[in-house]
C-alpha cells in the first residue's frame, strides 16, 4: 500500500523506462497514482464522476494538495510529451494598439 504523505514529503521522480508506473514520463509515485485514481473514478469525465474533494477523501489527502499534486502531474505530462517545436508561439498585442 503506498503511504502518500511519505511520497509528498519526499517526493521522487521515477524514471524506470520498463515499468507502468508513469515512470517514462518523469513522475512522482504520488503523482502517477493519483492521476491513475483520478481517471479511474471518472475526474476527467464530462460531467465530473467525482469532485476533487470527495477525490482527495479516497486517497486520504486535502483538496489543496491534491490539486497541487494533478497539476504538477499534468505539466509534467505536457512537457515530457509536447517538444518545444510543437509549442505555438503567441504575439500578444501591446495595449496601445
Amino acid at each position: 500500500m503506498l503511504n502518500l504523505s511519505n511520497s509528498e514529503r519526499f517526493p521522487r521522480a521515477i524514471y524506470d523506462l520498463k515499468g507502468n508506473d508513469g515512470s517514462e514520463h518523469g513522475l512522482t509515485e504520488s503523482q502517477y497514482m493519483s492521476l491513475i485514481k483520478a481517471k479511474e473514478m471518472g475526474y476527467y469525465d464530462v460531467p465530473r464522476g467525482i469532485s476533487l474533494s470527495e477525490l482527495a477523501d479516497e486517497l486520504g489527502v486535502s483538496h489543496q494538495a491534491l490539486s497541487e499534486r494533478l497539476r504538477r502531474g499534468h505539466g509534467r505530462l505536457i512537457d515530457r510529451t509536447l517538444s518545444p517545436n510543437d509549442r505555438i508561439q503567441v504575439e500578444i498585442p501591446s495595449q496601445g494598439q
